[in-house]
Parts: C-alpha cells; sequence; structure tokens
C-alpha cells in the first residue's frame, strides 16, 4: 500500500459517484485475444493476508522467516475453517521474496498471491521472468499459487493506463495458462475501487480474471460505526458494473483498520482494528466474499505518516516479529 493520503482519501470517498453516474460503462470493453482460462477450476472464496517483504530492520525476509509468518497467520485464522488461506505479496522479483516464499507455503498448505510490481519495459519484464522462474523451479504451481496480479494500486497513482496493464495482463495469461498450461490460476488487476471504476481505468478489468479492489474506510475519515456500510456500496456498486460477468471473481484485495493513528473521523486503535475484523472480516467470511487483510505483520520500516500518528506502519494483526497478536480473529 504506497500512496498519496489526499490521493486516497479522495479516490475511496468518490467510489459510489462515480459508479452510479456512469451508466453505461459496460460499452466498448475488450478482453483477451485468447483465453485459456478455466474459471470453473478457480477459487472462488478464500482468506488471507498482504505482507510486507522486508523484516522491521530492513532485510530481506528468508525461507525461514516466510514459514513462520505463514504458521502464526494460519493459526490466528484457523477457527474460520477457510477453503484456503493466501498470503499476497508485493513483487515477484524484489529481495526475492516471492522465490522464498513458496516454499513455506507448501510446508504450511497455503498459497501465495503473486503481484508482479510492475512498469515499463525493463521493470515488467524483470517480474515476469522472477514469476516464470519460481513456476519452474517448484512444479504443480497450482498447488502454491492462488493468483496473479498485475500492478498496484498503479492506476491510481498515475504509473500506467488501463490499457497497458490489460496488455500485460494478457500477456501473463499466455505464459501461465497456455504456456504452463495453469489454467485456473487467475490473472487480474488491483487497485483502488474508484480508480477501477473510472470509465478510462476499466479495460484493465475486461481483461482481468479476478478483480482485486482495494477498500479502506479509514482513508476515507470515515467513523468506525459507518465502516461496514461503505464495504457493502462498494461490493454492490461493482457487482452490478460486472454482472453480466459471474465468472470473474470480485475481492477485496486490501481492507484493514490500523491500530494507531488518527484521520479525520477514522480512530486507530486496537478496539477499532478488532471491531473492523468483526464488522467488516466477518461480514465478507460469512457472505464468502474473498479477502486479504491489510496487513498480516506491522511494518515499523514504513516512513512515518506524520499527520495520522504512525498508522502506516501498525495495519498489522500481528506485532512486528509476528509473534503476538493485536487480537483474534474469530467470527
Amino acid at each position: 500500500m504506497k500512496f498519496s493520503i489526499a490521493l486516497r482519501s479522495a479516490a475511496i470517498t468518490t467510489v459510489a459517484v462515480v459508479l452510479l453516474s456512469q451508466p453505461t460503462l459496460l460499452e466498448g470493453r475488450s478482453t483477451c485475444p485468447d483465453n485459456f482460462f478455466n474459471p470453473e477450476a478457480q477459487l472462488r472464496y478464500y482468506g488471507g493476508f498482504n505482507l510486507g517483504l522486508h523484516n522491521p530492520d530492513m532485510s530481506c525476509k528468508l525461507p525461514h522467516h516466510w514459514q513462520h509468518e505463514f504458521e502464526q497467520l494460519s493459526a490466528a485464522v484457523a477457527s474460520l475453517e477457510l477453503p484456503q488461506v493466501v498470503f499476497k505479496l508485493f513483487s515477484t522479483s524484489d529481495c526475492g521474496g516471492f522465490f522464498k516464499a513458496i516454499p513455506a507455503a507448501i510446508n504450511t498448505n497455503t498459497k501465495v498471491w503473486a503481484t508482479l510490481w510492475t512498469g515499463h519495459g525493463g521493470r515488467y519484464e524483470q517480474e515476469k521472468e522472477a514469476l516464470r522462474q519460481a513456476i519452474q523451479a517448484f512444479p504443480h504451481a497450482h498447488t502454491w499459487l492462488a493468483g496473479i496480479s498485475v500492478g498496484s494500486e498503479h492506476l491510481h497513482r498515475g504509473e500506467m493506463s488501463a490499457w497497458e496493464i490489460s496488455s500485460q495482463i494478457c500477456d501473463i495469461k499466455q505464459m501461465v495458462q497456455y504456456e504452463f498450461g495453469l489454467t485456473g490460476i487467475p490473472v487480474g488487476c488491483a487497485d483502488t475501487g474508484s480508480s477501477l471504476a473510472l470509465p478510462y481505468n476499466q479495460q484493465a478489468m475486461w481483461a482481468a480474471d479476478h478483480v482485486n479492489v482495494n477498500t479502506y474506510p479509514f482513508w476515507s475519515q470515515t467513523h468506525i460505526d459507518d465502516a461496514q456500510f461503505q464495504m457493502t456500496q462498494v461490493l454492490r456498486n461493482f457487482r452490478d458494473l460486472l454482472a453480466d460477468d459471474p465468472d470473474k471473481v470480485i475481492a477485496f484485495g486490501e481492507t484493514g483498520w490500523p491500530s494507531v493513528g488518527v484521520y479525520g473521523a477514522s480512530f486507530g486503535d486496537v478496539p477499532n482494528a478488532e471491531r473492523y475484523w468483526k464488522d467488516v472480516g466477518c461480514w465478507m467470511h460469512k457472505e464468502k466474499i474473498p479477502w486479504v487483510w491489510f496487513e498480516g505483520v506491522d511494518e515499523p520500516n514504513k516512513p512515518d505518516m506524520g499527520c495520522v500518528g504512525g498508522a502506516e506502519q501498525n495495519w498489522g494483526v500481528l506485532k512486528a516479529g509476528a509473534n503476538e497478536r493485536k487480537f483474534e480473529m474469530i467470527c
């Protein structure tokens, strides 16, 4: 989650307005020319956690760090009896983290969700090649790979166009689903709800098998009492928008509440973080809406966002070191 606070706040608070004011947005869409995806084989419900690639001292996580975090977080949601626990990482090449995390997923019977932290030219090719090498190195990728997102809020930050993202989605689909025969692994996009809802950005969703909608009531200065309502509205709007494509899974790829910080009417503390889980997390679990919590473990190494009093470092369910839970994830 890398963003400008002003951009994030404006984006999230306008999602319903954008969607409701564009009644003809389904026209003129374009999907990938060749589609090898088998939607019947994909995960339609799962829960999990977003995780950073670095330790608190900024060293890269090693296999034993991933193993420890996967074990601790799997235990945190054990009572939910999820059909699959998923861990989403934010790059396939940085730190070698994605490659190093795969053995931990195999050992813990969990799966990783790959994110290509894409860009222009060499950056995209670097991320694509790292994904290719991982699939080649660890056979039977369907047993450890839950899905793939091309980009992570790149539309929100204005770093890529929707057509560029969609072209890269089609390219990754060709490699993963055709070349490697992994037809049940969805390839999709991940961005803020309002960014995806804009007419000129929707092409990214049309190319995608799967849509990760990142939604944070905290960043729209929403009071905790109103957080669940905001989430239900976002989901309703995206279901309306994608109503004629029932095979496309809509997931909350990032959502959560910090244990520190104040932003308008949003107060970050442990009781509110726990309440957000009870109100939103348990709602998603009950309704079988796929979710990936932001985040699994605190990241004290992140820069301080002074106006929100340390919120950026304190979104984890576990404190830094991944040994202590802030609250119980029960429903």
